[in-house]
C-alpha cells in the first residue's frame, strides 16, 4: 500500500517506446532535441509503484519565418499626417511586431495605423515571431511626410511691357525639386501648365 512514499525518479524515452526501467532514461537534467520528438515519461515513487506513462510531442523550430510582405502604405511624398500600412506573412500562427521610426518594435496586426506623423523622412517596419519564438528580419516602407508648401516661384522672364504681341511666353523656376505649376492669366482659373493654351487672341 502506497501511503505517500514520494516519487522516487521519473523515466523518459524520446524513441517512442515506454519508460520502463530497462528502456527508460531517468531524468536529472534538461536534455536537447535536434528534431520533432515525442517525448513519453512516467513516475516511480518509493514504493515501487509506477504510473501509466503520459507523452509530448515537442516540435523543434530553428526556421525564423521570412520577412512580412507589406501590401498597402501611403505614398512615397505625402502631405498626410495619418498612415496605414496592411501587411501579411508567409506562413501561419505568426504574431506581428511594428515600429515606426527608431521606437521599440511592439505587437501588432494588420491593418495598424498611425496618426500625426511628424513631418520628414520616416519609416516603417514590421517584423514576424513565429510559435517557437524565432523572430525574422524585418520588411520596412520609407516616406516623406512634406507639410510645408513651396516658396513662390521666381519669373525669370516675360513679354516686354508694353506689347502689341498677342501671346505671351513666361519662363520661371522654383528652387524647391519635383514641384508641379499651376498658372493663370488675369482673373481665369488656376490650371496646370501642361494644360494651359500658349496664348490668346482677346
Amino acid at each position: 500500500v502506497d501511503t505517500g512514499s514520494g516519487v522516487r525518479e521519473i523515466r523518459y524515452t524520446v524513441n517512442d517506446t515506454e519508460p520502463d526501467e530497462l528502456f527508460g532514461t531517468i531524468y536529472s537534467d534538461p536534455f536537447p532535441l535536434s528534431a520533432t520528438t515525442t517525448v513519453r515519461f512516467r513516475a516511480y515513487d518509493n514504493a515501487g509503484n509506477r504510473e501509466a506513462s503520459a507523452s509530448r510531442t515537442i516540435k523543434v523550430d530553428k526556421v525564423a519565418p521570412v520577412a512580412p510582405t507589406i501590401t498597402e502604405h501611403p505614398d512615397g511624398t505625402t502631405n498626410a499626417r495619418d498612415a496605414r500600412f496592411e501587411f501579411e506573412g508567409g506562413e501561419p500562427s505568426l504574431v506581428f511586431e511594428c515600429r515606426l521610426g527608431t521606437a521599440a518594435f511592439v505587437a501588432c496586426s494588420s491593418p495598424v495605423s498611425y496618426t500625426d506623423v511628424g513631418e520628414g523622412a520616416r519609416t516603417f517596419e514590421v517584423r514576424a515571431r513565429d510559435e517557437a519564438g524565432n523572430s525574422g528580419p524585418s520588411a520596412s516602407f520609407a516616406w516623406t511626410v512634406d507639410l510645408t508648401p513651396p516658396a513662390a516661384p521666381v519669373i525669370d522672364s516675360g513679354p516686354p511691357n508694353p506689347s502689341t504681341a498677342q501671346t505671351a511666353t513666361f519662363d520661371f523656376h522654383s528652387d524647391e525639386a519635383g514641384v508641379l505649376f499651376t498658372c493663370r492669366l488675369d482673373d481665369e482659373a488656376f490650371a496646370l501648365v501642361s494644360e494651359l493654351a500658349h496664348g490668346r487672341d482677346d
